[in-house]
């Protein structure tokens, strides 16, 4: 078994990527498996790339420590031509994300405990590790990173709220010149208006009962006419596109 470490260079913009291999086979064609590597690869095509052999080492470990030094090398050279992202040795292989230290904090941003571990923090939780690991990336991209009344992120990262811009934006238009961004009693009551005003909710239907009744008007006129029957307006919107047959009678 041969642990060689190699240098592929891209004959186009001389860019190259140093990496280790280990084969019974030195001319296997292996080019490398780094993640800008890659994509250039698909990009030129492997025609355009060229792999020289740098050095060898006894073992893996050997050849993953002379790796570490001519990347150092190439760095301090020209660090702009480089495909490699790590700093040598195994590379993004060797670094399990799942081991980044978890930062679990309150409802009031106060640290509870650091785990080792995604696993050990979605036990804290009682939720799955999916759910850490998508809270502490989304703190990373300045998302809401909260799971149930707590907050999560990895070490070194800030933990963020929700963000409610959004929702500000979206009532500027039905609620003009109110207390933006505070508790609104009459913020319901001005979305019903809106709703009302809308074209779709102008239109007039036959609604019959099983009973035998029949009302002729819009479906927010049925549901005000009837809230014994608890109607919904999304059934009802069903309902008169055709999709559903009958709603609670």
């Amino acid at each position: 078994m041969f642990h060689i470490v190699y240098k592929t260079i891209n004959l186009i913009n001389k860019k190259y990527y140093i990496g280790v291999h280990s084969t019974n086979n030195v001319d296997d064609g292996y080019l490398g498996s780094g993640f800008l590597l890659k994509k250039a690869i698909k990009k030129y095509g492997r025609h355009h790339f060229n792999r020289e052999i740098i050095c060898m080492g006894f073992n893996k470990e050997d050849a993953f420590y002379l790796e570490r030094i001519v990347l150092q090398q190439e760095k301090q050279k020209n660090p702009t031509l480089l495909y490699n992202l790590a700093e040598g040795g195994e590379g993004h292989r060797g670094q399990n994300k799942n081991s980044r230290i978890v930062c679990v904090y309150d409802n009031k941003f106060r640290l509870i405990q650091q785990f080792n571990t995604q696993v050990a923090a979605a036990a804290f939780l009682q939720v799955n590790v999916s759910s850490v690991k998508r809270a502490c990336d989304n703190a990373l991209l300045k998302k809401a990173s909260r799971i149930k009344h707590f907050f999560c992120c990895y070490k070194g990262s800030k933990r963020i709220k929700k963000n409610t811009h959004y929702l500000i934006i979206k009532n500027k238009t039905t609620m003009k010149k109110h207390n933006t961004g505070k508790k609104r009693p009459e913020h319901g009551v001005k979305i019903k208006q809106h709703n009302c005003s809308r074209t779709a909710a102008k239109i007039i239907y036959h609604f019959k009962h099983i009973s035998g009744i029949v009302f002729i008007g819009t479906r927010t006129q049925l549901k005000d006419s009837f809230p014994e029957y608890k109607l919904s307006s999304s059934e009802l919107c069903c309902l008169c596109k055709g999709r559903y047959k009958s709603h609670r009678g």
